[in-house]
């Protein structure tokens, strides 16, 4: 995904995270990057990758952790998920990478 939204993404990404306070942020993303060969700025172009390794890592709480990340984008670029317990993560967060700000 290349976008202007891009570094807004991984802003809200990285808020996202924060919920858990900065040493757990860090801890998470060292671990994506270890087991997933993820990097933190890659993470906005394997959207599925990411949420594979939240429910990894997390279990249900990464549902609680995408769901603060959408919150985060929704206030950063201005727009409103569609409502309803059946979101998904990556189709959203990627559709509103193409989102024209």
């Amino acid at each position: 995904m290349k976008s202007q939204n891009y570094e807004i993404i991984l802003e809200a990404i990285d808020e996202g995270l924060s919920i858990m306070g900065d040493k757990s942020k860090e801890i998470v993303y060292y671990f994506v990057e270890e087991e997933y060969g993820l990097k933190k700025e890659e993470i906005p172009n394997n959207l599925q990758k990411f949420h594979e390794a939240l429910y990894n890592i997390f279990g249900f709480g990464g549902f609680v952790i995408e769901r603060s990340i959408m919150r985060f984008l929704e206030k950063k670029l201005d727009v409103e998920f569609p409502k309803g317990d059946d979101k998904d993560f990556v189709k959203y967060v990627g559709d509103l990478g193409r989102v024209k700000r």
